[in-house]
Formats: C-alpha cells, structure tokens, sequence
C-alpha cells in the first residue's frame, strides 16, 4: 500500500508562504464576521413584504412596450377636479416624493395589495359606504423626473390595478426646489374637493393596509371618533383645542406603528430563543413603536384640502408636518387613534447639516428620530455586546498580523548571514579538493617509473 501524504506537510514550509498564508486567514476570518452581521440584513426587504421580480420586470417590459402607444402623448397632469361628477366615495392618496421613482413602484404594489384586500372585505361585508374610487398623486420636480412620468404612471397604473388616469402625476413649475411643504401644497391643489372626496397624505415609506381605508371613511365620511382617551394626545403639543372644536369637521391623524431595525428585532429573536421563550409578538416593544409624537400622516375632507395649507418658510427636514397639525387643530376636531393599516417601515436615514436638515433645531430632530429607530433597549444592549466582542476579535486579529509581519521582517536577516558562511565554507572547501587533484598526478608518474 502506498502511504498516503500526511495533511500537515501540505502546508507552506517557506516563511514567506506562510506569512501570506497568515494574512489571508486574517482576511477570511474579518468576511466571515462581516458576512455573519450582514446575513441578517439579507433575510428581509427594507421595504414592505417581499417583492416579485419576475412581476417587476414583466410589468415594466408590458409599459415599455406601449410606451410608444397613441395616448401616449396625452397630459397626464391634473390640477383640476370636474365638482360635478357623482362617483361615489373616492380617496386620493397624495405621495410627495423626489427621486424615490423605485421605491414608488415597491410602494405601488403594497397599495394595490391593500385596495384588493379592502375590496374584498366590502363584498363580504356589504357594507353601503364603501370606497369606489382610488387615485394616487405624486409629485414631479426635477426634469428627469417630468421626462420620465408617462413610464412611472404605467407602471404604478399596473402595480396598483387602477385606470391609468387615476394616477396623477402632479408636476411643478419649472426651476422649483423640492420641499415637502410645496410638494404637499401642490398635491392639495390637485386633489379632490368633493364632500364625498377623502384626501390622505402618505409618504414612501409607508406600508398601508386595507384597514387604514375602513378607519378613514368610519371617521372622515361616517363621523364615527373613538372613545376620549389621553393617550392618543401627543404630549409634547402645548396647544389647546378650541372647547368649540367637537362640533368642527374631522381631521384623522393616524398614531401609526414604526418599525425597529431588522437586525435588533434578530438578536432579540435569537435571545429569547437562546432562553427557550416564544418570539415577541407582532406589536411588541421590541419589534417598534406607536408613533404618539407624529402628526405627518392625515386624511381630510375634500373640501378641507383645498383651504388648509402647508407653512412653505420650512425647509429641509421636520418641523412643516408639527406646524400644519397646530393650525389644523385651531379649526378641526382632531382624531387620533393607534392605526395598523399604517407602517412606517424600517429604512436608513440620514441627517445631513445643509443637505437633508438646515437648521440646528432640525439636526437635533432628525437624529432623535433616528435613535428611536434602532432597536428596543435590550436589542440596543444586544448590539452593543455583539460589536464588542466584534472589535475585540479584530484587533487581536490585527495584532497578531503585526506581530508575524515583524518577526517574518527578521527572520530574513539572520538567514543571509548564515547563507553567507555557508558560502564561504563551501568555496573554500572546493579550493582544497581542486589543490589536491592537481597535486595527484606526478605521484601517478613515480609510481610507474618504479614498477618499469
């Protein structure tokens, strides 16, 4: 039998293969830490549910094909509603959006879900007030933006399953800056005015569920408020009510859920299963939050979208949405109650000095917006454990990298040294035997003259 190569002189014997050897493993080590904080990442979609490629691509295909169809040169902008048309109940979701076109094909497709959803339950139900019409308004700035409309309106068109005409691109005048204040001013301008007409806002990054519908009509259209409870009340708002304001018309501002960061919601999954307990629930502390402080998401009447106006002096980040809910609530009775037809799912944010905030008040704003999205307190602790002990394994990684490249950076020193005595040794070894071969001869020649 012949015997089989043992696995330990398989590897490098040269110190300079095993330095890069050494240095590599270090690498492979630093993917492998990374890969496993990022895996967590990949097991969910930032945005909503999880998302049909093979759909995406064959419902744009479909709209880039009829793109060159004969409507395809009509105006697509409505600035105007005809007051005399009797359609039923109709909702308008306004989207003030600026070079977020992907995510509004993502946002469309949860829209539609939500409208097939919400159809269903009124068949079953047979409920008489119902929604009948649904229409999605989104702004458009910048010239790609205006240029690309007609694309964007089939797509969301298909996404959502609506008549291509219920989906508005609103777009604004020429050499505008973009600012939620005027985008939403404008999307108020453009939506319905009817007294059958609700007008909601929406951003983005919402998912919307077909509950948030039957909670908007029960208390815009019916009239029908919630029990008076404090809670629903933002504590930070120093304003008071108008004692008059139980007799004015509604105005719904959702206390929508936000979600955590997934990866907190995953360590905490994985704590309790270290533990043996269930996962947390669906609305549970550590998977988000009620929103009490935001008053950014609303539903109006129709006719009131077209008296209440945004404040347009803000700019940046913050403060125009807390600004429109103070005047609102002079004239309004305000309605708010814990909304899970809203969710304001997890994304990254960023808070910018000049670009996304302007002023130091919005600075302070934005990051306690964004502290309040990471995690529970015990994710937040998990984390911190985890990128310890992450940074600890680092830098001992790291110094044992420094420690081997300085002991390989001596090595080769006292090496060359004893090559060269080792040279020197051998030539003058070869000096000797070369002297002694040239010596041997004339022996060779006595020897045979004394045998002769």
């Amino acid at each position: 039998m012949e015997a089989t190569e043992s696995p330990i002189h398989l590897l490098p014997t040269s110190t300079t293969s095993r330095k890069h050897w050494r240095k590599l493993l270090v690498l492979l080590s630093l993917v492998i830490q990374a890969f496993v904080v990022l895996r967590h990442f990949d097991q969910y979609h930032l945005f909503g549910d999880s998302f049909d490629v093979d759909h995406y691509t064959a419902v744009r295909r479909n709209a880039l094909a009829s793109d060159n169809s004969s409507d395809s040169n009509k105006a697509i902008i409505t600035t105007t509603t005809n007051e005399n048309d009797d359609h039923g109940i109709q909702m308008d979701l306004m989207v003030p959006a600026y070079r977020k076109d992907k995510r509004l094909v993502q946002f469309a497709a949860d829209v539609g879900k939500a409208i097939a959803d919400y159809n269903k339950q009124q068949q079953k139900q047979q409920q008489a007030t119902s929604i009948q019409t649904f229409r999605v308004l989104v702004t458009r700035f910048s010239d790609s933006e205006k240029a690309n409309s007609h694309k964007l309106q089939r797509l969301i068109a298909a996404h959502t399953d609506l008549p291509k005409e219920n989906i508005v691109m609103v777009h604004a005048p020429d050499g505008t800056s973009f600012s939620r204040a005027k985008a939403l001013n404008l999307l108020h301008q453009a939506a319905c005015h009817l007294e059958t007409c609700m007008v909601s806002r929406v951003d983005v990054d919402m998912l919307v569920r077909a509950e948030f519908f039957q909670h908007s009509v029960e208390t815009i259209i019916l009239k029908q408020y919630p029990s008076d409870d404090p809670k629903y009340e933002p504590s930070w708002d120093t304003d008071q009510a108008d004692p008059k304001s139980k007799s004015y018309p509604p105005a719904y501002f959702p206390i929508v859920w936000s979600e955590y960061n997934p990866f907190s919601v995953q360590l905490v999954e994985e704590a309790y299963h270290q533990l043996g307990k269930s996962k947390p629930s669906k609305y549970s502390q550590h998977r988000g939050h009620w929103r009490y402080y935001g008053t950014g998401m609303y539903v109006l009447a129709g006719p009131d979208a077209k008296t209440l106006k945004f404040n347009t002096s803000y700019q940046g980040w913050g403060e125009e949405d807390s600004d429109f809910y103070r005047r609102t609530k002079r004239t309004r009775r305000i309605v708010r109650q814990l909304e899970s037809g809203l969710v304001h799912v997890w994304h990254g944010k960023k808070c910018r000095m000049g670009a996304d905030v302007k002023t130091k008040e919005q600075m302070i704003m934005c990051e306690a917006s964004k502290a309040k999205q990471d995690g529970s307190k015990l994710a937040l602790k998990l984390q911190k454990i985890l990128w310890s002990s992450v940074k600890q394994s680092r830098e001992r990684l790291v110094k044992l990298a420094v420690a081997e490249e300085q002991e390989e950076a001596k090595v080769p020193k006292t090496t060359t040294k004893k090559k060269k005595k080792k040279k020197a040794k051998n030539g003058a070894k070869t000096t000797k035997k070369k002297k002694k071969k040239q010596a041997k001869p004339p022996a060779k020649k006595n020897n045979q003259a004394r045998r002769a």
